[in-house]
């Protein structure tokens, strides 16, 4: 389960960064399959 700690967004003019969302799995898992790290 994923516990928000307060993160804030943050955006520049070509950068947006923001708490992970459950939707996000689908953008994710193609880098996260080619980390070998990971995938053991």
């Amino acid at each position: 389960m994923l516990i928000h700690k307060g993160s804030k967004t943050l955006e520049t003019e070509r950068l947006i960064l923001r708490k992970f969302q459950y939707t996000d799995d689908d953008d994710m898992l193609p880098y996260w399959i080619r980390d070998p790290n990971i995938q053991y």
